[in-house]
């Protein structure tokens, strides 16, 4: 990414979610929490791909969700970025994620997923689950 933002994201493969759609809801959180701002350009395919073991179809998916709901925009030949300005909330989730981000973006008093403490947490739940079965 080039000294842009470090994007913190985490999987989990035993999910009944599908990867593609992890990814696209924690970019959506870290849009509406602040840590990622209008005009920043996304970590490629590849990159993603790569730093996760994902393959790259299901990163493409992730980000073509991304863009199909209004939360990203392709620039040709530059990558992937998020969108400029926001379009107005118009679909009852649109306007829920408007309300999730306006009480996230007060740091001080929530844990989004955005947060490591919340990261580490939810892996812990996770890890629980995974053993108590």
């Amino acid at each position: 990414m080039g000294g842009g933002p470090t994007l913190r994201l985490w999987f989990s493969p035993a999910s009944e979610v599908p990867i593609y759609r992890q990814l696209a809801t924690q970019v959506q959180l870290a849009i509406l929490s602040g840590d990622l701002k209008p005009g920043e350009r996304l970590p490629s395919t590849r990159e993603l791909a790569r730093r996760f073991s994902i393959h790259p179809n299901t990163v493409s998916a992730g980000y073509r969700q991304l863009l199909r709901d209004g939360w990203v925009e392709y620039r040709h030949g530059s990558g992937v970025y998020i969108q400029s300005e926001a379009a107005p909330a118009q679909t009852p989730e649109q306007i829920l994620d408007q309300h999730i981000g306006s009480f996230c973006s007060d740091r001080s008093g929530c844990r989004c997923a955005g947060d490591s403490a919340y990261r580490s947490s939810q892996a812990d739940d996770v890890a629980r689950r995974s053993n108590d079965d």
